[in-house]
């Protein structure tokens, strides 16, 4: 699904926490659900703050379904601050829920700016294969995200570390953290926030992780 949008105004700094540039998969399934009778399945607002220099992006799942954000994109870019050029925020948006995905405000403060966004979600599947599952959620503010993980397996498991790579401007050391989250089978919980260094400017990282089987 690709939505797109229009902003423009004046002044002031962001974030795109979580993010790395992308391409959609070939193929990728478009999202399913149902929704309120007369609304979208997802929508995008873009909200000015009281200061007048920045602007939020959110995204809404209106359906009855989690789904993922695979792609956010600015284009036709007027002194902006954040890159401008396709970026994947690896997001999970639950039922009814709103997250803010970005915050856009000028590069040069003493200047307007203007941008137009676009983005692709997709469904988030209910059955894996995966043992071990792993994606990050916004924090409610919008400025971190946590590291969430779920055992899929019939046994308990153990998340003993994770490595953060490709940081920038992340609170955390650009390394190997260790962690102590056990799992039952089933069983989903938070390992990890990654929070900005600097709040208000933009923040990127990648993860892994080293598990083993739980007591």
């Amino acid at each position: 699904m690709k939505t797109r949008a229009w902003i423009g105004g004046a002044a002031a700094c962001g974030l795109l926490a979580g993010c790395a540039p992308h391409a959609p998969a070939a193929g990728a399934t478009p999202y399913q659900g149902a929704v309120m009778p007369g609304r979208e399945a997802v929508t995008m607002s873009i909200d000015r703050d009281m200061d007048g220099r920045s602007s939020r992006i959110s995204v809404r799942n209106n359906g009855d379904a989690p789904i993922r954000i695979t792609e956010v994109e600015l284009y036709d870019c007027v002194n902006v601050n954040q890159p401008c050029l396709p970026m994947d925020p690896r997001m999970v948006v639950g039922p009814g829920q709103q997250a803010t995905v970005m915050t856009v405000g000028a590069a040069d403060r003493a200047f307007g700016y203007s941008f137009r966004v676009r983005y692709h979600t997709d469904a988030v599947r209910t059955t894996r294969t995966e043992p071990i599952e792993t994606w990050t959620e916004p924090e409610r503010n919008g400025e971190g995200f946590r590291i969430l993980f779920r055992n899929n397996t019939s046994a308990p498991v153990h998340i003993t570390s994770i490595e953060l790579f490709e940081c920038e401007n992340v609170n955390q050391d650009c390394g190997a953290t260790p962690v102590d989250l056990k799992l039952a089978p089933g069983q989903s919980g938070i390992a990890l926030t990654v929070r900005p260094r600097l709040p208000g400017y933009e923040s990127r990282f990648r993860y892994r992780f080293v598990a083993g089987r739980g007591s």
